[in-house]
Formats: C-alpha cells, structure tokens, sequence
C-alpha cells in the first residue's frame, strides 16, 4: 500500500512540475523573436495565460520602440531638409543681391560713358 501511495505521489508530482509552464518576462519576449513567434502562436487572440499577456505588452513595447525610431528619423530628416532649404534661400538672397550690385554698377558706368560722350559732342 505503501508503496502505491509513494508511486502515485511521485506520479502526481511529476505531472504538475511537467504541467507548469515557464513564465516569461517581458524583457525576454522582446529578445526573442522566435519565442513571440511561439507564444503568438499559442496564445492567439484570446490566450489569457500570464505569458499571453507578457508576450502582447511586449510586441506593444517594440512597436512603440519602433514608432519613436521612426518618429526621430523623421524629425531629423525635416530638420536637414529645413537647414537645407535655408542654406539654398540665403544663396539665391547672396547672387541676387550681387547681381543687383553688378545692374547698378553697370548703369553706373553706362551713364558715365553716356555723360561723357554728349560732353564731348557739345
């Protein structure tokens, strides 16, 4: 009698100890993505197990993570853009301005040379 106690404890304990599953955390969800793969796959859209759960948080955090990339990416490219677009503004401003200088300069001379000139023929 004994003996079948002691056998059928032993089987009982090792079928719960088999039964127990592994929780895992967030942080290694978000490593692993084969294990999301796994859980995914497990868990799909209704699984409440606490690893369901910690698989669901982190996909969230990584799609976050990637968003705020993404975000900054973005942002930095605008603001390269916006340097950009005022570096050419501020060359366009420069040759017009000389160019303008030069027109002046050259109506200048042209009414030197055209004040010269009647002088001469009075």
């Amino acid at each position: 009698m004994k003996k079948i106690i002691m056998a059928t404890l032993l089987l009982c304990t090792g079928l719960i100890i088999a039964g127990c599953e592994k929780t895992y955390s967030v942080e290694e969800f978000k490593k692993s993505e084969e294990l999301r793969g796994e859980w995914d796959a497990r868990c799909g859209f209704s699984g409440q197990s606490k690893n369901c759960q910690n698989m669901r948080l982190a996909v969230r955090e990584l799609e976050q993570e990637r968003q705020k990339k993404a975000d900054e990416k973005y942002q930095k490219w605008v603001e390269e853009f916006n340097k950009k677009a005022e570096e050419l503004k501020k060359n366009r401003e420069e040759r017009e301005k000389a160019q303008q200088e030069r027109r002046k300069k050259e109506r200048e001379e042209y009414e030197k040379a055209k004040q010269k000139k009647e002088s001469h023929n009075e």
